[in-house]
């Protein structure tokens, strides 16, 4: 037996031994995976075998560290075994463990349809599309409906243009579309998930379970509202009849309704008796008259409320039927894309990760008599399996869920925290964990839930702060679980206490651009012709976040100077970088980044887009937006007031304002003419006023839509990754990146090479399908080895724990603007909306139906927002400091929980409930102002009398450093540098005339030719078929290519021996480094520059490398040699550093003389 001493809780956890299955519930830190992996050890000394168990996980990491923690329990086993055949059955156990069930719930689907792949009737070896080649498919099989649907002249299709274009782009009905099926595919049947969404369209309006929802939830805020303004006016008897209507008025909305109609006509005779004055004469005094006017405000308010969602019967009736009749068409067209998708599949032989799922439930389903039930296969499994684990069981969606029961038989451990489900958006569902235990509760026969709620992780007042906080917020009507009463903390270990430091900290922040709370999102533009708004105000200049600098001062004071327990060596010692994370809801590492850097604090941001400085990759992806459709406006509006475009606000307001003067004051125009042209600007989009732009702003304009228009070819031609870097390099945008640090090119790159091996880096559309689809980026910015603070997300960080959290940007959260901007809402229990289009007035109206799934969508993300900050405040071991913004001046701490959108507003709403909350953990803490890494330069102070003398400025080279160089100018330094030490015989060329163009094209035809050709005719068969291609360029004549040149150089020793190596030609690369190691002998400064070049040739041999570069040149040796050097040396350095392999050999191939110089 293991040695570990279990606590009370986890004893009860893992002598359940009865035939029914068990749900645990484990609270953070509570050791949940140990408990898992004895309960699984236990088991199989009990006789079981490893084949015979099931653990499902959340990810592949997750599965691979189960593995090695049962092998390391069962190695500890072996040693105290009492018998030989209990070893001998154990190390059977470790032998077999590499090919038991332990894994994903996808890897197990995977296996069932790879093993019984007749059963449904597809392909053996079908494959898995990656999540690129999925987003591209699918693209296409939607790109595809739509078209030929245009073709075809297709009326519905046609409705639909109507309803979702943008100008004339359907983009925005493909990304509904997408919408659809991505939200259906979570359920065990997408066809019947359909059909179900199908059907609430169908519903008489009444009876539609959204409305009635809506209407419910208005009659319960009616009774209570009836409630708090007869409490409000109970203090003024003189009123009598007066108020008592008022309240009459609500008792009669609140009542139960036979009809829409006869809700409306409540509705309309309580509205058209507002708003109701009193007279002065009826109250004896002014503090009752206000009571009254108070109450008949939320009133008038909540009556009002009801008249925009219930006008009346005849527009509600319209509109629901209306915006329906649309619905089912996006139905429609949705089945027909999917038909199309599984066609393009079947064509790939590949299936989606959805598929997995679904084919394996498909093969372990079978109907009997009208029921579904576990098919044989289903059976033999479950005969099979004596038990099944499930981890993060929170985490499941409806069709998980279905798999598993399918081939259980009251044999499932279950093992979750409904408080850290935070998935919402990979469709897991936490209800299903509640269901299970409400039903365990009702029919104990079938199972039994438990509860582990010991923390072995965190300081014991890191405990109390979070049970303080989520014991106020977190109910069973709000978060799903009743925490005072189940799930408070107790801590395990005792921490040393420490009456300097604090373990909880809550410092918060003046910030004057902090929103409102429960304000709608703002979208930062207004499309024109609002032109000064674009971009929601003057660029503000870049200036020091207070939150970032309080942290860097913060981890400044406690590095190498304050102390932390460390519970593996049961002592204390002092903090270093490494102990120290910083969560956020939603990464913003540019303000950290730059304190950190300008503190000296070595960092490293982890994993995800967040990863990556959005701004950068927006601008970059405005312009892919704009390649792929000029005439959209905000992402060329976004273009012009970028570093490409240049355009300040007055520029904007002038493409307009210019030509509507030109024409009101034109003497040629007659006045309907005049109005004719000023109807045309009213009704053009940006790109067609910066066509017709000109002065100073036209020439702004052309340079704009030139670079759009280059750029536009090349996509053509090339995939995203290599666009979005040629548009960086050639456009200068990089070294404007390098100019405010680093950490900005270095997230640039990071992006650009995760982009290159994606399915969807072939072409814009893809990609912009995959960016708008918000995927997450497994990305990592270059860090600082070690020892450096990690920046993370709270969702990145969930299974994890550090010695010190500084969970920042706490007032981020949710936005209902980000659900109500949608065109169409789904929700697993209401149906689901789309607005009314009024085409006539070109205005989006909120259905009742659409508005009643927004506010169940909403109490679902203010739930999961709950969830999260819990996720967040867990993660500590020693000490967690909460920093954000101070909450906006509308936030009310004594309103409803649920109402909160804010994270720190949650916190705040908390510290209202307990009287010493505040003075507990609000700024308790204060570091010392750590000083910058750059030292500032002051003029030293001159005594009276004293001469001015002014020497030579030290660093004065470094005043001429560029922030990029390509290598011929390196070349060119390097050379200027040699002839300022002395002129060196043999450095001009013989005089023998050439051209340029000819080393050029001779360049392009040895970067294409096929080197395995040999003999003279072989070679000049392929310079034919490069001539015929137009790869040697255009104007270059075929007798201008001399053969014998490129026929010298493939039968030259140094190319034959090339042959059956790795050939890389053409290769660009571009890299950041000091200065110092660019140019040789350049000792005067470390700032870092940018490099980029083009290898001509590379011949890979393992990891040796030989390093080729032609020169067309009549050129010595000797004066190759040293006009080329520095050029050879920074192509070696960017191949050792980028390829991470050693060149063995250097050497320039001169075209015209057929000769190696080594290097």
């Amino acid at each position: 037996m293991s040695n570990t001493i279990w606590q009370p809780e986890q004893v009860d956890v893992l002598e359940f031994n009865e035939n029914k299955d068990l749900i645990v519930f484990a609270s953070a830190g509570s050791g949940k995976t140990s408990v898992m992996v004895e309960k699984i050890v236990r088991y199989l000394e009990s006789g079981v075998d490893v084949s015979q168990i099931i653990v499902v996980t959340f990810t592949n990491n997750s599965a691979a560290d189960m593995r090695d923690k049962i092998s390391e329990k069962l190695k500890e086993r072996i040693k105290g075994a009492k018998s030989e055949d209990m070893r001998d059955h154990l190390r059977k156990q470790i032998v077999d463990l590499p090919q038991a069930d332990i894994g994903t719930i996808d890897s197990f689907c995977n296996a069932i349809v790879q093993k019984h792949y007749e059963v449904i009737g597809v392909n053996p070896g079908l494959g898995v599309l990656s999540q690129g080649e999925e987003t591209v498919l699918l693209l296409e099989a939607i790109q595809t409906e739509i078209s030929e649907g245009i073709e075809r002249e297709d009326q519905d299709l046609l409705v639909l243009g109507k309803y979702f274009s943008s100008g004339r782009n359907l983009g925005r009905l493909g990304e509904i579309i997408r919408e659809i099926y991505y939200r259906t595919g979570a359920f065990p049947s997408q066809e019947k998930e359909l059909k179900k969404k199908r059907e609430s369209c169908d519903i008489d309006v009444i009876e539609n379970k959204a409305i009635k929802r809506l209407i419910d939830n208005f009659m319960i805020r009616a009774r209570k509202l009836k409630e708090i303004v007869q409490a409000k006016l109970s203090l003024s008897k003189e009123l009598g009849n007066r108020y008592q209507n008022l309240i009459n008025r609500l008792v009669e909305i609140g009542k139960e309704y036979s009809s829409m109609s006869d809700l409306c006509s409540r509705i309309e005779i309580a509205y058209s008796n507002f708003p109701v004055k009193i007279l002065a004469a009826e109250c004896k005094n002014k503090e009752e008259r206000d009571r009254y006017n108070s109450a008949m405000k939320e009133v008038e308010g909540f009556i009002n409320e009801m008249k925009t969602v219930f006008p009346d019967e005849k527009t509600v009736i319209e509109i629901e039927t209306s915006s329906r009749k649309v619905m089912l068409l996006l139905i429609d067209l949705t089945e027909a894309v999917i038909k199309r998708f599984e066609l393009l599949k079947k064509d790939a032989n590949k299936m989606s990760f959805s598929d997995v799922e679904r084919y394996a439930l498909r093969i372990l389903t079978e109907e009997k008599e009208g029921l579904e039930v576990p098919s044989k296969i289903a059976r033999e499994i479950s005969e099979s399996k004596k038990h099944i684990f499930i981890d993060e069981y929170q985490d499941t969606n409806n069709l998980q869920e279905m798999i598993l029961r399918r081939i259980s038989n009251n044999n499932i451990f279950m093992v979750g925290d409904i408080k850290q489900s935070i998935y919402m958006f990979r469709n897991s569902d936490p209800d299903i964990m509640k269901e299970k235990h409400d039903s365990f509760a009702k029919f104990k026969e079938t199972g039994e839930s438990k509860s582990l709620n010991y923390n072995y992780r965190s300081h014991q007042k890191i405990l109390k702060f979070v049970n303080d906080v989520f014991s106020a917020i977190m109910s069973e009507s709000f978060g799903s679980v009743n925490y005072k009463k189940d799930s408070q903390m107790t801590a395990f270990n005792e921490f040393p206490e420490d009456k300097e430091i604090p373990p909880v900290t809550v410092k918060l922040f003046d910030k004057k651009d902090s929103e409102e709370e429960g304000g709608e999102e703002d979208p930062g533009y207004s499309v024109w012709p609002e032109v000064y708004s674009v971009s929601n105000a003057p660029r503000k200049e870049a200036k020091s976040d207070p939150e970032a600098e309080w942290v860097a001062d913060a981890i400044v004071s406690m590095v190498g100077k304050e102390q932390i327990y460390d519970k593996k060596i049961s002592a204390s010692r002092k903090i270093e970088y490494k102990d120290i994370v910083l969560l956020q809801r939603n990464r913003d590492v540019k303000p950290f980044a730059e304190a950190f850097e300008r503190k000296g604090i070595p960092y490293e941001s982890i994993g995800g887009e967040d990863a990556i400085e959005k701004e950068d990759i927006n601008t970059i992806n405005c312009i892919l937006r704009t390649i792929s459709n000029p005439e959209q406006d905000f992402p060329l509006t976004y273009l012009m007031t970028s570093f490409f475009g240049k355009f300040s606000p007055s520029d904007l307001l002038a493409l307009r304002t210019h030509r509507i003067k030109e024409i009101n004051e034109s003497e040629t125009l007659s006045e309907i003419e005049k109005i004719q042209e000023l109807e045309k600007i009213n009704n053009e989009n940006i790109y067609q006023a910066l066509s017709s732009a000109k002065g100073e702003i036209g020439q702004k304009a052309k340079r704009l839509l030139d670079m759009i228009g280059k750029y536009r070819d090349e996509s053509y031609l090339t995939d995203v990754a290599s666009l979005m870097m040629r548009i960086a390099t050639e456009t200068g945008f990089d070294a404007e990146m390098l100019s405010t640090g680093e950490s900005r090119i270095s997230s640039f790159n990071t992006f650009v090479e995760f982009l290159r091996d994606k399915e969807f880096n072939k072409n814009i559309e893809a990609y912009l399908s995959w960016v708008d689809k918000d995927l997450d980026i497994e990305a990592k910015l270059p860090g600082s080895g070690s020892n450096c603070v990690r920046i993370n997300t709270i969702h990145g960080s969930k299974g994890l724990e550090y010695p010190i959290v500084f969970f920042t940007n706490s007032d981020q959260g949710f936005k209902k603007g980000k659900i109500n901007s949608k065109d169409i809402l789904m929700d697993k229990d209401l149906g689901v909306a789309t607005k009314y289009v009024d085409i006539r007035l070109r205005k989006l109206i909120q259905t009742p139906s659409y508005i009643s799934i927004s506010e169940r969508l909403s109490e679902r993300e203010k739930e999961e927002q709950m969830r999260i900050l819990y996720v967040a405040l867990t993660r500590a071991m020693n000490r967690l400091i909460v920093t954000g913004a101070k909450p906006p001046k509308n936030f009310d701490p004594n309103g409803r929980v649920e109402d909160i959108s804010k994270l720190n507003c949650l916190i705040e709403y908390a510290s209202s409930r307990y009287p010493s909350f505040r003075e507990e953990y609000y700024d308790n803490y204060e570091p010392e102002e750590a000083a910058e890494t750059t030292k500032e330069l002051t003029l030293p102070e001159i005594k009276e009398g004293e001469k001015i003398s002014f020497h030579s400025y030290e660093h004065l080279p470094a005043t001429k450093i560029h922030n990029k160089y390509t290598v011929t100018e390196l070349a060119s330094t390097s050379m200027s540098m040699i002839e300022k030490n002395g002129a060196e015989e043999g450095i001009l060329p013989n005089m023998v005339p050439y051209t340029p163009e000819q080393g050029t094209f001779y360049h392009k035809i040895l970067e294409k030719i096929d080197f395995s050709s040999t003999t003279d005719e072989e070679i000049k068969k392929e310079i034919d078929r490069l001539y015929l291609e137009g790869i040697p360029g255009q104007g270059v004549k075929r007798e201008e290519i001399d053969d014998s040149i490129i026929i010298r150089a493939l039968n030259n020793k140094l190319f034959r021996d090339m042959k059956g190596k790795e050939i890389l030609r053409e290769q660009p690369f571009m890299m950041y480094l000091p200065y110092n190691e660019v140019i040789e002998g350049g000792t005067f400064s470390e700032e870092k520059v940018i490099v980029q070049g083009v290898i001509d040739l590379m011949s890979v041999d393992g990891e040796e490398v030989t390093l080729v570069d032609y020169k067309y040149s009549r050129s010595t040796p000797d004066a190759i040699k040293k006009r080329y050097f520095e050029q050879m040396r920074v192509y070696t350095l960017a191949i050792e550093k980028i390829l991470k392999k050693t060149v063995l050999r250097k050497v320039i191939y001169l075209l015209s003389q057929d000769k190696v110089v080594e290097f």
